[in-house]
């Protein structure tokens, strides 16, 4: 196994959850969170996302959990800036999550930061 065995998604949109399956096909363990009950108890009852990815059932070991600000976030946000690492894309959906900035505020900050060359 590589050094990312456990694999936390933040979000069980259609994206999320495609995104957690593929971890899992890669032999992750997968942990998702939403902020949505309905579909943590559908993700774990095996019923998959009928809401964002219908017909698309995940394997019980994908592990669904609901929050409204998921403990992983705190720990990568910690850790960033212990190594002075920018995710200004983490930090927005931890300010939403929390209830510290709508959607709308979060992606005007984003959107007003100054464009950096990609390495």
């Amino acid at each position: 196994m590589t050094q990312f065995e456990n694999i936390s998604v933040i979000g069980a949109g259609a994206w999320g959850t495609a995104l957690a399956m593929n971890a899992h096909l890669a032999g992750r363990r997968v942990n998702m969170w939403t902020r949505q009950a309905n579909i943590a108890a559908g993700l774990s009852a095996g019923n998959g996302n009928l809401t964002y990815l219908p017909g698309i059932n995940l394997p019980p070991s994908i592990c669904a959990r609901t929050s409204q600000r998921p403990p992983s976030i705190l720990a990568l946000l910690k850790l960033a800036d212990q190594h002075r690492v920018e995710l200004p894309i983490c930090k927005a959906v931890g300010a939403i999550l929390s209830g510290k900035q709508s959607v709308q505020e979060a992606i005007a900050d984003l959107l007003s930061r100054p464009f950096k060359d990609e390495i």
